[in-house]
């Protein structure tokens, strides 16, 4: 870096071409503001399908798959992979990857050669398995939920009025523009 050819360097480029972009969205934003009613939007409230779900209380039972953020819509398929998910980021990863070798290496520190073995395993092996595994997994699906929408799309009712705009209609309270 040169303060007489260029006087900032690179990361500070990058703090402003950050707060330029944020004020040019909250600007754009602001010039650009048309009132809509969210809850026409997302069908809440007197939108409502009706089809709400209801409340599940926090229990001893729910905590556990509340803080993983399964809820009642996931299948079986989906609380599986939600569990195998948790159970690779935290307990293999943090507890057993990171804190037990940790703590491993505080009281008896491993050779040398050992860390070429733990980063192998570690960075190629593992992930390679879990990728192969998450491919065939994924590719199955994507092939069962493709073929579901084309079976979807062929039953669909057109309804010419949604056009996934949300514009003033009857019924809804008039905004101050």
């Amino acid at each position: 870096m040169d303060p007489v050819k260029f006087p900032i360097n690179s990361y500070e480029i990058f703090f402003i071409s950050m707060i330029l972009s944020i004020s040019g969205y909250v600007i754009g934003s602001y010039l650009t503001y048309k009132p809509y009613d969210l809850d026409r939007l997302l069908h809440r409230g007197k939108y409502s399908d009706g089809t709400e779900l209801p409340r599940e209380p926090w229990t001893l039972h729910t905590v556990f798959r509340k803080l993983i953020g399964i809820t009642p819509e996931y299948t079986r398929g989906d609380r599986f992979v939600a569990y195998a998910l948790f159970a690779y980021s935290f307990i293999y990863q943090l507890l057993l990857i990171f804190v037990v070798v940790i703590i491993w290496n505080f009281f008896d520190p491993w050779p040398k050669k050992w860390w070429n073995s733990y980063f192998y395993i570690v960075t190629l092996i593992v992930p390679g398995i879990i990728a192969s595994i998450s491919t065939v997994w994924f590719m199955i699906g994507g092939i069962l939920d493709t073929r579901r929408l084309f079976i979807d799309l062929s039953k669909r009712v057109d309804d010419p009025l949604d056009n996934g705009q949300v514009t003033p209609g009857e019924g809804e309270v008039p905004t101050k523009e």
